[in-house]
């Protein structure tokens, strides 16, 4: 445990976690993943010593724990006060609060994020253009509504995630039976490494919030 945490107890600050997950707003969409799937995502990311990274939803530190094993030089966001509190006990550097708004002036080798499922489209395009490094990489975890549903938000979306190339990889359906708080979502990792920009990447780029429909559901 960081030395930050000073004289709070390890009982204090796993009471604090479990505060988090009942009083966040809209908590429905805060999911903090399975340490397995943390260690796969940071696996994926192929993050090099010394490299700049960001975790712009941080939650209360799960994927930050394994990043910082890769490289100290971590950067995190996250919107809700008791998780920027607990982030900061645990001694991660907490740069910003809400990622949609988040303009770094030094961009990131590497971005890894398990980002609000209704939002997540807009998080993985803001992430690509406005705080990744060219040649750099994210990887984020998203619901399977992104790469299955038949609306036409998300059909827009699978075109600009296949024009800027794209990987996306099917995660097992018991993503969250070991995690703090269970849900049955279905769930893919999403992987791109960025490119040249290209006129058609601009098309079908996502700029707007998705349908408001459950976004458990495939459409």
């Amino acid at each position: 445990m960081n030395e930050q945490l000073g004289n709070l107890s390890i009982e204090n600050l796993n009471s604090l976690e479990e505060e988090a997950l009942l009083v966040a707003p809209h908590s429905n969409y805060f999911y903090p993943i399975s340490r397995w799937v943390a260690e796969i995502m940071v696996k994926k990311a192929n993050i090099q010593p010394n490299m700049n990274i960001l975790e712009p939803s941080a939650g209360a530190g799960i994927l930050c724990e394994y990043i910082q094993k890769c490289s100290s030089n971590l950067h995190c966001v996250e919107q809700f006060y008791l998780n920027q509190l607990i982030l900061t006990l645990k001694g991660y550097l907490v740069v910003w609060d809400d990622f949609l708004t988040y303009y770094p002036r030094k961009l990131y080798s590497r971005i890894i994020a398990n980002p609000p499922f209704p939002a997540q489209e807009l998080h993985i395009t803001h992430a690509y253009y406005h705080c990744l490094a060219p040649s750099g990489r994210l990887v984020f975890l998203m619901s399977n509504a992104a790469f299955e549903a038949k609306h036409g938000y998300y059909q827009k979306f699978r075109k600009w995630f296949e024009l800027v190339g794209g990987i996306s990889i099917q995660m097992p359906e018991e993503l969250y039976v070991t995690a703090s708080k269970g849900s049955d979502v279905k769930c893919y990792l999403a992987i791109i490494d960025k490119i040249e920009p290209h006129p058609l990447h601009q098309i079908y780029r996502i700029t707007e919030a998705r349908p408001p429909r459950g976004y458990f559901l495939c459409q």
